[in-house]
Order: structure tokens, then sequence, then C-alpha cells
């Protein structure tokens, strides 16, 4: 053997040993600290890859760094951490790094990385599922790890945080969660807590965290026709809103500030809804509506028959629609002094908000309209009286009493309608029984029907209830 050769041969020796010492030696790199991931010692002659599978392999180079090829530092300030990945293996699984490392500005080897939205423990995590395709999720890690998969592109983690945060939906998270969903641009999480809060929403409404939203959060809460809660609970949940607004600018709470903090946003709340004794007790004080409108709300409380209210909404929110006809066929005479009458009940009590009839059998009319609600002995309940103009083109049109009536369960009501004009379409094939949300209707043929309408054919196809 040359001295060339020898010399060689004891050189590779050595620096192998040293090696050795370095890898069994050296204090535990930074992906280490994540107590999930089993440590093995780097033998490079042991077979410790056979008996693994391939994301298990992948997970013990995360974690000796073994032929790392990027440097990250993440964190900011003093909470920055250095760690080590494989470019390779981060390409292969994220569209973020596909471009940062294959793009035209590709990093270069001994360039570090900096990570600042992330933290230290969220990015071990991301990159463990990079890694291994597992995650531990915890609720409090939940958030920020949903925007650690977002910003990386990681469709599957976002699914899976997406999918723990829907869960987690209850009556004290609700809204902050709904924040998180808009805040990290997650619609199917946004959705569930918003259907979650359209269901819950005198109870969510009234909670501590409802004042917390965001004026874009709380527009698509309040805007909704399925918000499940009188309207007085909204004006008094917009108002709460209002003053910890104006808190938190330094504003006084009153009438003026309200209208600063709140701007448009006050629209949201259908006055022409409310009950008039708590419009004039709370709205009239509150100042919260300049006094023209004041003035004009009070108009239509008292006639109901505003054409227009502006920027107001008069539609009831969260009603319902139950319906006794399958299909209409024909025309059906209204008018002179004859009424349409059905007798219903229902198993369970309900507010009945009003009634839906048929319009116009052909071309436009309008019709004079008289509702009236009777009670089990025939007695007047309520009565609605308005105009209605309709088209052909539209088969029903709704009814509205001036305020829901509340009715028992298991008790005879008669619907009892007048109509002065043309003839309207008619409802045939109806039911004796149809189940509506959880609430079972029964109908029957009135006695006080005039003009011939029955539980089987005529006029007033179903009712409007919540």
């Amino acid at each position: 053997m040359s001295l060339r050769s020898g010399t060689l041969s004891f050189f590779r020796m050595r620096t192998r040993t040293r090696g050795s010492e370095r890898m069994s030696n050296r204090r535990p790199g930074t992906n280490r600290s994540d107590p999930s991931l089993k440590s093995v010692s780097f033998n490079l002659t042991h077979d410790w890859q056979s008996e693994k599978t391939p994301s298990q392999c992948f997970g013990e180079m995360l974690l000796y760094e073994y032929l790392a090829d990027v440097t990250f530092s993440v964190g900011v300030g003093l909470q920055k951490v250095e760690m080590k990945a494989h470019k390779f293996m981060l390409a292969s699984r994220s569209a973020t790094f596909f471009s940062m490392f294959c793009g035209t500005e590709t990093a270069n080897k001994n360039d570090v990385i900096s990570i600042d939205e992330v933290e230290p423990d969220v990015f071990r995590k991301l990159l463990r599922y990079i890694y291994t395709n597992e995650v531990d999720i915890t609720t409090k890690s939940v958030t920020a790890l949903l925007h650690g998969a977002k910003r990386f592109k990681l469709g599957g983690l976002v699914e899976l945080c997406s999918r723990k945060l829907a869960e987690g939906i209850a009556l004290d998270t609700a809204c902050t969660l709904l924040e998180q969903a808009h805040q990290y641009q997650e619609p199917t999480l946004e959705q569930s807590c918003l259907d979650f809060i359209y269901k819950n929403a005198h109870t969510v409404l009234t909670s501590p965290q409802f004042s917390s939203l965001c004026p874009q959060c709380l527009t698509k809460v309040l805007e909704s026709d399925e918000l499940r809660a009188d309207e007085s609970v909204v004006y008094k949940a917009m108002l709460t809103w209002a003053s910890r607004a104006c808190n938190k600018q330094k504003l006084p709470v009153n009438g003026d500030s309200f209208n600063r903090v709140l701007g448009k946003l006050k629209y949201l709340v259908r006055f022409p809804v409310l009950d008039i004794d708590f419009f004039s007790k709370h709205v009239t004080n509150d100042g919260i509506l300049t006094k023209d409108e004041v003035i004009e709300v009070f108009k239509y409380l008292h006639s109901r028959t505003a054409p227009n209210l502006g920027r107001f909404i008069t539609r009831r929110r969260a009603m319902t629609r139950a319906y006794r006809f399958d299909v209409s066929s024909g025309a059906w005479n209204v008018g002179n002094v004859f009424c349409d009458a059905i007798q219903f009940q229902s198993s369970r009590e309900i507010v009945l908000d009003g009634v839906i009839i048929y319009g116009c059998y052909i071309g436009e009319a309008s019709y004079d309209v008289s509702v009236r609600i009777l009670g089990e002995r025939h007695q007047l309940i309520v009565q609605c009286d308005s105009e209605l103009q309709t088209s052909a083109k539209t088969e029903l049109y709704d009814v509205l009493l001036n305020n829901g009536v509340t009715l028992k369960a298991m008790t005879w009501y008669t619907i009892v309608l007048y109509m002065e004009g043309p003839q309207t379409k008619r409802g045939v094939c109806g039911k004796n029984m149809i189940y509506c949300e959880q609430v079972q209707f029964f109908f029957k043929t009135s006695i006080l029907t005039q003009n011939c309408t029955t539980e089987r054919e005529g006029q007033i196809p179903g009712i409007i209830f919540h």
C-alpha cells in the first residue's frame, strides 16, 4: 500500500469517526423539540428504515435534520427559532414552497428564510404534517394552524382545521369562531358559524362576545332573514355593540356617538316591525334615529300602508311558510261579499305572522284584501286590511299581520279571507295534514266558508309562522 493511499484511508477513517462523534454528541436539533416524533441514533451502518413506513422515515429525517438543505428563521424578536428542512419534501407538498424553491427567485442553500407571521410551535406542526401527513390539532392551536395552513396552501390541513373548528361551535364560541373564519377567509366555517347563530340568535345576541364582532361580521349576522330573534332583541344587541364601540373610541355614549360609530349599520335593525310600544319607549329616547326617521317609522307603525320607507326594511325575519296545496290549476272566483275560510291547528305553540294567498289568474290585477284570524269560538283575534298588487307571473303572495299572534297548540283557529277583484289562481290536491319545521299542521273545511274553499281546493294555500 502506497503512502498516498494509506494516508487517504486514514483520513477517511478519521473523518468518519469525527462525524460519528458529532452525530452522537451534538445537542438535539430544533426539530427535535416535537415530542411526538420518535428519536433514533443515526448510525450510518444501521438499517433503521426497513421496519418503518415512508411517513415515519420522513419524520425521522425531519427530526434529525439529516441532509437538510434549507433553513428557516421562524417567529419574531427573541422568539425567533431556526429550523431546518428539505426543499424536495416541502415543494412536493406545498404550492407556496414549490414556487419559493422552483421559481425564478429560488433561495440559495446558505440562505436563511424568515417566517415572521407563524409562531415556531405552529410551524413545527406544519412541518410535521408536510412530512408525515399527521398533526395534533388542539382547541388552543387550531386557529393559528388554520392560518398557517392557508399561508402555505396545505389544503388537507385547512379542511382538518375547519372541521375541528366547526365541531367546537357553541353558544359561547360562535362569535369568536365567526371572527376567526372571517379573518382567515374560511367561507365554509364562516357559514357554519352563521347558521348556528341564526338558529340560536336570542342567546348569542345577548352574549358578551357579540359586541366584539367586527362591522363586517355584524352585518352578516343582522342582515339575514334567518335570524331567529325578536327585533327588540336585535335592537338591544345593536345598541350594546354601539356602546362598546363608543367606549373603544373614547366617545360619550349618546345618540350622536351611536350614529357616528354605526353609520349605515343602524338600518340593519328592522324598526318598522318593532312593537309600537317598544319603539315609543326605547328607540325614540335612545337617539339612534333622527327626528325625521322617528316620524317616518311612527307613520308606518300606525298605518302599515306606507309605500316607501327608504332604507328601512319592513320584512320580518325567520318566518317559515307551510303550504297545504301541491299545485294550482284553473281559476277561482273571488269578490262581492263572499269569503273563503279554512280551519287549522298546530301540534306546537306558534306565532302566526301572516297567510299566503293566490294572485290573479291572468295579466295583472289589484285586490282589496282583508284577512281575519278567529279563535276556537269564532271570536275575532286580529284583522289585517291591505291593498295587493299582483301579476300572473307570480303565483303566491304574503299577507303579513301587523304583529305576530301567538296560537296555542292543538287548538282550532279559522282564517277568513275577503278579496275584492278578478279571478285568482286555484289550489288543488290539498292536504289535511302537513309537517313543517317539526310542527304538524291539520286543516279542515270551515263552516264559515262562503266561496267553496275546502281542505281539498280553493284559496289560502298556506300560512306564515315562526
